[in-house]
């Protein structure tokens, strides 16, 4: 999706990044507002592609709607992989709601990009292990990234001391292994010395390690069972990331854990 605006053009350049690693094709969605000038929006579209290689396949949409509904309907009918969201306001408290209401929507994943890529590349992904049991199957997003990439996966597990949680932890991260050491990933495991919150701590070893992403997984709404919400700590993960971009996954409510 774009707007035309900086942080679209910071998350086109890593959506050209995924796809051309991929081999796959690239949509770009615009969502007219009502009353736009057409001719305007068209030549901004055109302007905001321009640096696409010609190589690339390339989709342009306009399709007018509810923002939030129109992304994840879009990214059905283009059978996405991810959906690349450039945004400003989300890493701004007073203005975030907006955009955190668009991850309520759908299970394609969405990557969230603030500022512009330090580093063009995705070989250090940052996932922390949660030992809630909604989270334990979030992997389907796994094996996209390791046809692009060979990335080493950080697997970031918080201090719990509860006999009960730590086995839940165990269980989600025995099953992410089980997935990455299937795939023939690399990876390394990294305990939080739980002397501050989960999410700060996640945030400062992803500066250690120079993290390409850092991902974050939601949790389904009761009250909506086609919706999906963040925790506070990861919506403070999401506003402070910086320059990190983050990988924000919607799981199937209907899938099976892996």
């Amino acid at each position: 999706p774009t707007e035309c605006t900086p942080e679209c053009d910071y998350a086109l350049e890593l959506a050209v990044l995924l796809a051309e690693r991929s081999s796959a094709s690239l949509t770009v969605l615009h969502i007219p507002e009502p009353g736009e000038d057409t001719a305007g929006a068209q030549q901004q579209l055109s302007h905001f592609t321009h640096e696409v290689p010609n190589d690339l396949p390339l989709r342009v949409l306009t399709v007018p709607g509810e923002v939030a509904e129109t992304i994840a309907r879009v990214a059905v009918d283009e059978s996405a992989e991810f959906i690349v969201l450039g945004s400003e306001q989300v890493g701004d408290p007073e203005g975030q709601k907006e955009t955190l209401r668009i991850f309520r929507y759908g299970t394609v994943p969405f990557i969230v990009v603030q500022r512009p890529l330090p580093r063009k590349k995705l070989e250090d992904i940052v996932l922390p292990i949660d030992y809630t049991d909604a989270k334990g199957g979030d992997t389907s997003w796994i094996p996209a990234l390791c046809r692009s990439y060979a990335p080493m996966f950080h697997l970031v597990l918080p201090s719990v001391n509860e006999p009960e949680l730590l086995e839940r932890l165990e269980l989600n991260l025995e099953r992410t292994l089980g997935l990455l050491e299937k795939l023939g990933a690399r990876w390394v495991r990294y305990d939080v010395p739980g002397r501050d919150e989960f999410s700060i701590e996640v945030l400062s070893y992803c500066q250690e390690v120079e993290a390409d992403m850092v991902v974050v997984s939601s949790t389904p709404d009761p009250r909506r069972l086609d919706r999906y919400m963040l925790e506070p700590h990861e919506r403070h993960l999401i506003q402070e990331a910086g320059d990190v971009p983050v990988l924000i996954v919607n799981p199937s409510q209907t899938a099976q854990p892996c």
